[in-house]
């Protein structure tokens, strides 16, 4: 199931989400690939209803990535 689902997402989202996947900020994202925090965002919100997912974490898994450790709270 996993490998039908990444195959549905286009280069830039499969980019965008597997750095998300890893930790990255949407933020951090953007500055990186030169795009508008709102473009990172849009392509992560079409990758994770294409994937099924709603967190960074189920996005992690479902790409096969580690998910970054939890941040603490407070």
């Amino acid at each position: 199931m996993t490998a039908r689902a990444v195959a549905a997402l286009t280069a830039r989202e499969r980019e965008i989400a597997l750095l998300a996947a890893v930790g990255n900020a949407s933020l951090d994202i953007a500055r990186a690939l030169t795009l508008s925090v709102r473009t990172v965002d849009n392509h992560l919100h079409r990758a994770y209803a294409k994937l099924g997912v709603t967190t960074r974490r189920e996005l992690a898994r479902s790409l096969g990535q580690h998910p970054p450790p939890a941040r603490p709270q407070g």
